[in-house]
């Protein structure tokens, strides 16, 4: 997604295993300049029960840091 600046966010997830045994995903993004570089990943804070929500949490937290920027 991109906003008017011209800067884009790609979220992703990464999915790992729980101290129980179970599985949830990790959020993270990367910003891409108006100019096509792009930065390191960001890791979104806490674990999420899908990867649905892992994305979703990822895009949000990539938005609100573009949102500060500018």
């Amino acid at each position: 997604m991109s906003n008017a600046s011209g800067y884009k966010i790609y979220p992703s997830s990464q999915v790992e295993s729980s101290s129980d045994g179970s599985f949830v995903y990790e959020a993270m993004y990367t910003i891409e300049d108006k100019d096509g570089l792009r930065g390191e990943p960001i890791k979104v804070a806490g674990v999420f029960q899908s990867a649905e929500e892992a994305i979703a949490a990822a895009q949000a937290a990539g938005e609100k840091l573009l949102s500060q920027m500018h």
